[in-house]
């Protein structure tokens, strides 16, 4: 429960950052300790929406913050977005689950720590949530994220996801990890309008535009 511990570590994540050259950290994590063979539980934080969203977001604000509150130019990646809470078949399994317990406990965390973190980026789970893919789901990413919680980072895919990166970019996600050459046309044929392509890529370079490297590459 110690706030500022968490913020100190942040802060140190950061000198790390710097040292090796990077932007952004992957991290933290605060998807809950529902099942003990989540193969992830390593690195979220305890089985309690509150508790675990506040230890997040004091280490979001240690890394996206000097001591004096100004910018660091680093960000946090916060994630997975949402109801991550298996390894068996985490790429193509369905987290299945009524409106009120996702609200009460797997994105009441979420909503918490991006209100009071306010991380830079988000990257969503590989899992379906009823069926539909997380990193493709626009009422998750653009409604619920978006529009109800007012996030104003991007927001990312993790690593090799399984929905298709034209669902991935209607469903709301700004970047398909760790990329993958899609051409215009075939695009075009999958749904994807010009509007929200150019919506989502500008919503990349908007916030990439804030940080340390890209400033440096500039000059």
């Amino acid at each position: 429960w110690n706030r500022g511990l968490m913020r100190e570590i942040g802060r140190a994540i950061t000198d790390d950052m710097t040292r090796y050259g990077y932007n952004g950290l992957c991290a933290p994590g605060v998807n809950l300790h529902r099942n003990p063979l989540c193969g992830r539980n390593f690195e979220y934080f305890s089985e309690d929406p509150y508790l675990s969203a506040e230890m997040a977001a004091y280490e979001i604000i240690g890394i996206q913050n000097f001591a004096d509150g100004t910018p660091s130019g680093k960000y946090a990646i916060l994630k997975h977005f949402a109801c991550n809470n298996s390894e068996k078949n985490r790429f193509e399994g369905s987290s299945d689950l009524s409106e009120r317990c996702a609200r009460e406990l797997y994105l009441r965390v979420f909503e918490y720590t991006v209100r009071k973190g306010k991380p830079m980026s988000l990257m969503t789970s590989y899992n379906r949530i009823n069926g539909v893919f997380a990193a493709a789901n626009s009422e998750l990413n653009d409604g619920i994220c978006r529009e109800e919680w007012g996030y104003d980072g991007w927001i990312m895919t993790d690593w090799d996801v399984h929905a298709s990166v034209a669902e991935c970019i209607k469903g709301g996600s700004d970047t398909v990890m760790p990329g993958t050459y899609v051409s215009a046309a075939e695009l075009a044929e999958q749904g994807v309008t010009r509007e929200v392509a150019e919506k989502r890529a500008a919503s990349l370079v908007r916030h990439l535009s804030k940080t340390e490297n890209y400033k440096e590459t500039k000059k």
